[in-house]
């Protein structure tokens, strides 16, 4: 019973559904099979909600290879799309992609298959635009779409879909789909309601805006007063509203917002920011200011490889600790 109610929480409340999991884990020891596995694949799954990185994957190939011969379909949809996020997580990205093929071959008109669906292919989305394959991405985030549309996943995860759509169109230089798809996300966002995502979409799509020399559109979303509060918001707010006034000629103001936009941004982002900088004072002859900025930049980018180095040393670390445990399961 307790793993029924756990299973119900998981879409809406994965750390309440974690919270029932671990009360249970020393009474599943004594339970049937079945339940073992179910309970199994139920943690492996609240991890995953909860953004735990996974480090074996032992576990789940045999939760899978259990349900594949006791399992009905929704168990196997499940059980596959795990042992996809898994490998992914592991950087098996081709057992990643042979597992979720096996989702996608589940043949059944259900909504919580097409749930499983429909996030299967936007992970294979996710892995063709790192490859910048574009055209991929737009054919995964279509079909993402479709199997959205008949599963029960919640309206706002809809929304990022379609915004999805317009990203992929946007890869493809074709803003002119990409803005519609945006404006249907942005609608749909509103409906349900959830500000947070429509300040979101609309940002982006302000961008498309001023791509295409629509300034007054993308003044709209970008001059309203206290609509971005949030730090995590506010950084692309400050790049995004940077670009607005360096397209209308404002350089003092595309200056200080970026200048806004480098103090708390990522290191990624504060390179492409600088480097705007580099740009904006050469074309006014300003070198002064320009050599500052390349100076900065330079600083960025040091600090960008040894952040690269750092993760490398780390996955060093944590493959020694995915052996330990793999041992341990």
């Amino acid at each position: 019973r307790n793993l029924s109610i756990a299973d119900s929480m998981m879409e809406e409340r994965p750390d309440s559904a974690m919270t029932i999991l671990r009360h249970d884990s020393a009474a599943v020891v004594n339970c049937s099979e079945n339940t073992r596995m179910t309970y199994a694949m139920l943690k492996i799954q609240a991890d995953d909600k909860l953004y735990v990185t996974h480090k074996s994957d032992s576990v789940i190939r045999k939760v899978v290879e259990y349900f594949a011969e006791y399992g009905n379909a929704r168990q196997q949809a499940q059980a596959w799309y795990l042992l996809g996020r898994v490998s992914y997580d592991l950087h098996h990205i081709y057992s990643a992609m042979s597992a979720w093929k096996k989702v996608l071959a589940i043949d059944a008109e259900d909504a919580i298959i097409y749930r499983y669906k429909a996030r299967t292919v936007s992970w294979l989305a996710a892995i063709y635009e790192k490859e910048k394959i574009y055209e991929k991405v737009l054919e995964c985030s279509q079909q993402t779409y479709k199997y959205a549309v008949k599963s029960d996943i919640p309206k706002n995860l809809k929304a990022c879909v379609l915004r999805d759509i317009g990203r992929s169109y946007s890869y493809l230089r074709n803003n002119k789909k990409a803005i519609t798809y945006y404006i249907q996300a942005d609608k749909l966002a509103k409906q349900i309601p959830d500000e947070k995502l429509s300040r979101i979409i609309e940002e982006e799509l302000a961008a498309i805006y001023i791509e295409e020399g629509m300034l007054q559109e993308a003044g709209d979303i970008l001059l309203h007063p206290m609509k971005w509060t949030v730090q995590e918001e506010l950084a692309p707010f400050y790049y995004t509203t940077g670009k607005y006034y360096e397209a209308k000629g404002d350089i003092d103001s595309a200056a200080f917002y970026y200048n806004k936009n480098i103090s708390i941004a990522s290191m990624y982002s504060k390179t492409l920011t600088v480097a705007r900088l580099v740009d904006l004072y050469v074309k006014l002859g300003n070198h002064t200011e320009a050599n500052k900025y390349r100076e900065l930049g330079k600083v960025y980018e040091d600090s960008l490889t040894m952040q690269k180095h750092a993760e490398v040393e780390d996955n060093d670390v944590n493959a020694e600790e995915k052996v330990e445990i793999q041992r341990k399961n």
